[in-house]
């Protein structure tokens, strides 16, 4: 029982800097989102990369069309490789 005490301990440790690491990637990224110009951009780029929602769900959310979604997302993406300075 104290092998598997310890192996539970270290995968809980191990665990837990992983959520410590996907929350600190996720606010950096949020940060970088609140550093582009088009507010709309963000929304879309955050519903679609961090809740992982598809453009009909994300043009429901922000009642626009699907296709307006799709064409906004790509400038938000050039628009944030420049803000990221990616080649």
């Amino acid at each position: 029982i104290g092998d598997l005490s310890v192996k539970i301990l270290e995968e809980k440790e191990r665990l837990n800097r992983l959520i410590s690491e996907k929350e600190q990637r996720r606010e950096y990224i949020e940060d970088q989102l609140d550093r582009l110009d088009d507010i709309s951009h963000s929304k879309i780029i955050f519903y679609h990369s961090i809740e992982k929602k598809d453009y009909r769900e994300i043009a429901e959310i922000l009642n626009l069309s699907p296709r307006t979604v799709r064409d906004t997302h790509s400038k938000a993406l050039r628009e944030l490789e420049k803000v990221f300075e990616i080649p």
